[in-house]
This record gives C-alpha cells, structure tokens and sequence, in this order.
C-alpha cells in the first residue's frame, strides 16, 4: 500500500480518493479466496471507481486497460509478493548483512523498511548487519533528482561511487 501509494501521488490530484481506491484493490486482489472469484471482484471495484474511469486516458480501450490490471494484480507472483514479509527471511539468516537504502526511492522506502528490519534482526539477537541510507540516491543506487520511475532511464549513472565503495569496504572487512 506504502509503495502504490508514494508511487502515485506525484500523478494524482486527489490522493485520498486514491487511497481509497488503492487499498480496495490491494484488499480485494491479496484476499485468499479462488482466483476467479478475486478476479470478478477486482472487476466490479475498477467499474465502480470514478478514480478507475478518470484514470483511463481519452482514446484508450478501457477495457484491455481493465483486463491488463487485473493480470497483473492476479499474478501468481504479484499475489505472493502482497504476503510476502522480508523480516521473516532476515530472521533466519546468520550471515552478516548489509541492508542499504536510497533517500529518494520510491519503491522500497527508507525509513519504515530499515526500521522494521532492524527490529527483526535485534528480536532474534542477530547483532552484525549494517543499515545505511545515501542521501540523493534512488531505487538503484544512483544520483537522483525526484527518485520517480520515470527518471531512472535519464540518468546515465550505473550506480552511486559511494554506495559502491560502501559495499567494497564492508565486504573487504569481513573477508580478512
């Protein structure tokens, strides 16, 4: 819900109409019942939503848009990603971690996802992982201006020279 919705809110005009809409679609399409039956729902939710039919730009064939979304929503992988909880794998894990983050990422957030892997790592005693976040820096780890989807493929840069040296550094610690 937390990324759908940071994702959307440079490009909606009223967010609370789309979080409305957005947390009924994430209800309806991570709901453990038939996939026929979350499919139909998801249907009638999108039909039912003035967000849904505003959305749609003049000229698109609203209902390919329609059957494209409920695909994605109803994927098998997309459907195993909204109960997916990555704290429950990093409790497992008796490696030493290196967890970063960039300041300007949309898709996973910072501060929330750091916090609650850092509170699962410490209620198993796990006590050698590292958590960073690089000021600027976007979902890859490059210099960014607004860390929107829509500027990644502007910027020329791979990957940010500090967060490498970070992870060389960090890496080349342990394996001495």
């Amino acid at each position: 819900l937390r990324q759908a919705f940071t994702m959307a809110m440079t490009q909606v005009e009223d967010s609370e109409a789309y979080e409305t809409f957005i947390r009924g679609v994430l209800d309806i399409a991570s709901a453990d019942k038939d996939i026929d039956e979350v499919r139909s729902e998801l249907s009638e939710h999108y039909q039912a939503s003035d967000f849904f039919h505003k959305s749609i730009p003049a000229g698109a064939d609203k209902d390919l848009v329609l059957k494209s979304l409920i695909e994605l929503r109803t994927s098998t992988w997309v459907r195993y990603f909204y109960h997916y909880n990555p704290a429950d794998m990093f409790k497992k894990v008796k490696a030493p971690i290196l967890h970063i983050n960039g300041s300007k990422d949309i898709q996973v957030l910072a501060k929330p996802n750091q916090k609650a892997l850092r509170e699962a790592l410490e209620s198993v005693g796990h006590n050698d992982f590292t958590i960073k976040e690089f000021p600027g820096l976007n979902h890859f780890f490059q210099e960014a201006e607004t860390g929107a989807m829509s500027e990644y493929q502007q910027i020329e840069q791979t990957f940010s020279p500090t967060a490498i040296k970070l992870v060389s550094d960090w890496i080349l610690e342990r394996v001495r």
